[in-house]
C-alpha cells in the first residue's frame, strides 16, 4: 500500500516570528513516529525529522524544545492554538489552508500488517481491506492503496 501524500514541516509563524512574536512564544510539537521522530522516555527526541527541524530553526535563530504528544494531541494543539510549528504531518486537500507549509521531509508509505497467523489475507484494494477490521492512529489522514 502507498500513500501518495508527502510528510511537510508546518508552520505557523516560523517566517515571521522576528516580526510578530517572540520566539518564546512558539511551540514546537510531534509524535513518536520512527524514523522520523524518536522519542524515548527521559531522553532528547531523535530521528531524521527531529535533524532538519533543529537545522532550520539554528538557521533563524530560533531555539524551542520539541514536545512529543500522541498524534491526536499533537495535532490539535497546532489547529487550536496561536504559534505553534508541528512536523512531520501530511499535506492533503482538507489540511492545506489550516497551516503555512515550509517543504518535503519524506515520501509517506502507508501499510498494512496482518498477524502471522493471518498470513492468508491478501489486500490489493481498499476494497480488499474493507472486509476486514483495521486500526489506524486516530487522527491521521485518509488513505488509499
Amino acid at each position: 500500500m502507498t500513500m501518495r501524500n508527502k510528510l511537510f514541516v508546518l508552520s505557523i509563524t516560523l517566517f515571521s516570528f522576528n516580526v510578530t512574536t517572540s520566539a518564546e512564544s512558539i511551540r514546537v510539537v510531534t509524535e513518536h513516529f520512527p524514523p522520523l521522530q524518536i522519542s524515548k522516555e527521559n531522553k532528547p527526541v531523535k530521528g531524521v525529522a527531529v535533524r532538519l527541524v533543529k537545522k532550520i530553526m539554528a538557521e533563524v535563530n530560533f531555539n524551542a524544545p520539541i514536545e512529543v504528544y500522541p498524534w491526536a494531541r499533537a495535532y490539535k494543539v497546532a489547529l487550536e492554538q496561536p504559534n505553534v510549528l508541528i512536523f512531520s504531518i501530511a499535506r492533503t486537500k482538507d489540511r492545506e489552508k489550516l497551516f503555512h507549509w515550509i517543504g518535503s521531509i519524506s515520501p509517506l508509505k502507508g501499510h498494512i500488517w496482518t498477524l502471522q497467523e493471518h498470513s492468508h489475507v491478501k489486500i490489493n484494494t481498499i476494497d480488499d481491506a474493507n472486509q476486514y477490521p483495521i486500526a489506524v492512529t486516530r487522527k491521521t489522514v485518509p488513505t488509499t492503496i
